[in-house]
């Protein structure tokens, strides 16, 4: 993964952070993977865990949460306090989930 697409991503997650008011300097942050561990969305979970811990100076914990077509991890996420310390990694292919599973949490 190139430093731009990694500089890139945490810009975004900076900026949507700061937009929803939080203060980022608390508690560690929490990375959900819906998938299990060795699979692309974990992969690329754990390269950007560290770079997310440096720029914010905070500990970071990649959770997986596998199960349900990754609606498990992603229902996770979405109960979570909305204070930016809780980020979902996933892939495209959650999109198809709401034709699959017709009531997701």
């Amino acid at each position: 993964m190139s430093r731009f697409r990694i500089a890139v991503g945490l810009l975004g997650f900076a900026c949507a952070a700061s937009a929803a008011g939080a203060d980022l300097g608390s508690k560690p942050f929490r990375v959900i993977v819906p998938f299990t561990p060795g699979s692309g969305s974990d992969t690329l979970g754990r390269l950007f865990a560290p770079k997310i811990g440096e720029a914010f100076s905070q500990q970071v914990v990649v959770d997986n949460r596998a199960g349900a077509g990754s609606t498990i991890g992603t229902a996770l996420v979405g109960a979570a306090t909305p204070d930016g310390h809780t980020l979902l990694v996933t892939s495209s292919g959650f999109a198809g989930s709401a034709s699959i599973y017709p009531k997701l949490p």
